[in-house]
């Protein structure tokens, strides 16, 4: 049975330690001792001594027997004794996969030293950093290899920002020396190797159905190396490749039965000229004759310890994924990857997860798997880092109702997860789309309704054209259509000063930038933005009108006819917009009481030093909540006495756009957009007093920031744009630059959304 691994004095009973404890522990400090003098690694000596140390939380018999993969995978996670929940999280989350037959995990208490890091002072830790970056000293030995590495390894000042520079320092020794421990428990069980053999760090999340699927095709006899995320140094300078730390690597049988063959020199030519005439990283002065590549990599990473700092000769300056790596691509311990760009460099050996990679041209289409992070996770994300316990918690749950078979079922009292989260089994949101067509044809939008609007959550499906928007100054309709010439002489209008002076600070910093991404469609894009305006406005104000009969939906989602939106995530992404207002707030996140919008990506204009007007790009999605509605749909009463008048008469006086020319007591917000959007026809530019001259995504973004929530008074650029009072919001700001990169053929199936695809490219995800 898989055992629970039970966290905190109130779960854990007082053991009185035997003598046999006392004993094994001083039998470990002796069998440590004696192998650093002698430097001789033998699994039998660790077995005695280290292997006691490593858990493993599950136990073979606990395989489901019945699981549709046919393969077993094990787990080591390289975690911290100061989280042990992030441990107990994956545990319960991913690693219930019946996949998983082992999953081991590595604290301090496991390391060679578990005292390492009270060892180190800040001192110690700059005089590691200093030595090891110095590549002068190493190219004077001739090891360009480490000379090059050198520049990378962490500078000491980064280090000091780290909440604990000590541990992450002692943390480097910690993958090899966990593998090693792993390795010696499968000798002293006599246990098979895995199929496959993964090394994560323990904030890292796995979807183990994806990844069973996509290792089944491969022969795990076969020795294969595979990164989850694939780091490429600058290859002018140096062929070398590295797993991406917290994505880890997934080894196969036969890689691991590679490192555990004894290398006899002269004989095993190939690793004796690694390490005697290469000597890349001075690997030379641990070796001794009969060793494994296993027990050379755990000698090495215990050769000097890291508080003998001052009588380094080589010490350990490699950082943990580094050290694997150069194992596996130096040592052939891998097969040569099929990238026909590297055929030509023999230690090209590490493959990655659907050839995710970073810095191989840093082409969108290539990070893949790379760019699911910090919150950047979802139900199909092959893998996610940075997460956290509930994030896994959440994610799991949903993988595991699409394949309850795959997976135990959870324990209700999950060590680590936040009880205050909601499981995902809530009432499913409701949700209305607004799609602008952009293309002619029907093509799109057609298979937008079919991609998006067919889901559960989906209520109503609007499209907003020129065939349905009754706008008397639309292109259609306009007596004087707008010509290329003509679209050029408005937005020299809107860029001049003539419509507004500079006490209208929001226009005068933005009016630069007015029709910059209009492109060669001038005419049409002229068109749209009334268009947008006019449409919106105008199904706010059906809402309002049909109230009782037709109520404000949870979320309402304007879009393009070219997005794509992943709605089998849209509740995850709601998962996250909560834990992002729990977290600035501190209270619960509802969508009918907290106005909020969220943007899949945002442009940011400066308005004046570290202000900026965000406004969200509708080919990317804009989500408003149902607060942020009935904030747009309230009176403005400006005719009251001075105590009762309504708040929001300040912003209007400002009239950062001109509103206050067409204000009218008692208007909405919605009302007064729209009737500002279309107060002078486009036709008669040359006599307009406000005209449209903001962009209608500035528009939107005006109203949202300024006209929703709670405004008390004037409102100075400094304070209204700041972050922390804005209503709009970039949804998952730590990856606002990755999720703006996924834009036509740089979009894939795994993106939350995507711009600028084609309908052909729509139904294939749908299909998929």
């Amino acid at each position: 049975m898989k055992v629970r691994l039970r966290l905190g004095p109130s779960r854990k009973k007082k053991k009185k330690k035997s003598s046999h404890a006392v004993n094994k522990k001083a039998l470990g400090a002796v069998s440590l001792l004696l192998l650093s003098l002698l430097n001789v690694f033998t699994f039998d000596h660790i077995t005695s001594g280290w292997s006691r140390t490593i858990t493993s939380l599950f136990d073979q018999s606990a395989v489901n027997k019945a699981c549709p993969h046919n393969m077993t995978v094990d787990i080591i996670s390289i975690g911290s004794v100061h989280r042990l929940d992030y441990l107990s999280a994956q545990q319960t989350t991913f690693a219930s996969h019946c996949t998983v037959r082992n999953f081991f995990t590595a604290t301090e208490k496991d390391d060679a030293d578990p005292e390492c890091e009270s060892k180190l002072s800040n001192q110690t830790v700059e005089s590691i950093s200093n030595f090891c970056r110095r590549g002068f000293r190493w190219g004077r030995k001739g090891k360009w290899f480490m000379e090059y590495m050198a520049g990378a390894y962490a500078f000491h000042r980064w280090l000091m920002k780290k909440k604990n520079p000590q541990g992450w320092v002692c943390a480097q020794t910690r993958p090899p020396q966990a593998l090693f421990n792993v390795l010696g428990k499968y000798k002293k069980k006599n246990e098979t190797f895995p199929d496959y053999l993964m090394i994560i760090d323990d904030d890292t999340y796995y979807n183990m159905k994806l990844f069973s699927d996509y290792f089944k095709p491969m022969n795990s006899s076969e020795p294969i190396a595979t990164a989850g995320c694939r780091v490429r140094s600058p290859v002018h300078r140096i062929n070398f490749t590295i797993p991406f730390g917290g994505y880890g690597i997934t080894v196969s049988k036969g890689w691991l039965e590679k490192i555990v063959k004894p290398i006899s020199c002269p004989g095993d030519t190939e690793y004796c000229n690694a390490i005697q005439v290469a000597d890349h990283i001075g690997e030379k002065a641990v070796f001794k004759n009969g060793m494994t590549i296993a027990e050379l990599m755990y000698g090495y990473s215990n050769y000097e310890p890291f508080d003998q700092r001052e009588t380094w000769t080589i010490g350990f300056c490699l950082h943990s994924d580094w050290f694997i790596a150069y194992f596996t691509n130096f040592y052939n311990i891998s097969n040569h990857v099929t990238d026909p760009d590297f055929v030509n460099v023999p230690q090209a050996r590490l493959g990655s997860i659907m050839e995710s990679e970073i810095n191989g041209g840093d082409a969108p289409h290539r990070r893949k798997i790379c760019d699911f992070h910090s919150g950047n996770c979802h139900s199909m994300s092959f893998a996610c880092h940075y997460s956290n316990p509930t994030e896994m918690k959440a994610i799991t749950d949903i993988v595991r109702q699409e394949n309850p078979s795959e997976y135990m079922l959870p324990e209700t009292d999950c060590a680590g997860c936040d009880e205050d989260e909601p499981y995902h089994q809530e009432k499913a949101p409701i949700v209305d789309i607004i799609s602008l067509v952009r293309n002619s044809g029907t093509a799109n939008i057609d298979a937008q309704k079919r991609v998006i609007g067919s889901d559960e959550s989906v209520r109503f499906f609007f499209n907003i054209s020129e065939f349905n928007t009754d706008d008397p100054s639309s292109c259609s309709n306009d007596a004087k259509p707008i010509t290329m010439a003509y679209g050029n002489k408005i937005a020299f209008k809107c860029k001049s000063d003539q419509l507004h002076g500079p006490e209208v600070w929001l226009m005068d910093r933005l009016r630069g930038h007015y029709s910059r991404y209009a492109t060669e469609s001038v005419p049409q894009w002229f068109c749209e933005q009334r268009r947008l305006i006019k449409g919106v406005s105008r199904l706010l104000l059906q809402y309002q009108q049909q109230s009782g009969k037709m109520e404000l939906p949870d979320y309402l989602m304007l879009v393009t006819d070219t997005t794509y939106f992943n709605v089998k995530v849209f509740r995850e992404m709601l998962r996250n917009i909560a834990k992002g207002v729990k977290s600035s707030t501190g209270k619960h996140y509802n969508p009918s009481e907290d106005p909020l919008a969220v943007g899949g990506c945002m442009r940011d204009y400066g308005i004046s030093s570290g202000v900026s007007f965000r406004v969200p790009r509708l080919d990317f999605g804009i989500i408003l909540n149902r607060a942020t509605l009935e904030g747009l749909l309230k009176q403005i009463h400006c005719g009251k006495s001075e105590n009762e008048k309504n708040p929001l008469c300040n912003i209007i006086s400002e009239s950062q756009v001109g509103e206050k020319d067409v204000f009218k007591d008692g208007m909405t917000p919605v009302d007064l957009m729209s009737t500002f959007a279309l107060a002078n026809a486009h036709n008669d530019f040359k006599n307009w007093t406000i005209g449209m001259c903001f962009e209608a995504e500035w528009l939107l973004a005006y109203f949202i920031q300024f006209y929703t929530g709670t405004k008390t008074t004037t409102i100075p650029p400094e304070s209204s744009l700041a972050r922390a009072n804005s209503s709009l919001h970039p949804y998952l700001e730590p990856i606002q630059n990755t999720l703006c990169q996924y834009s036509g053929p740089d979009c894939n199936i795994d993106a939350p959304f995507c711009s600028e695809i084609s309908a052909d490219q729509m139904l294939t995800f749908m299909r998929n």
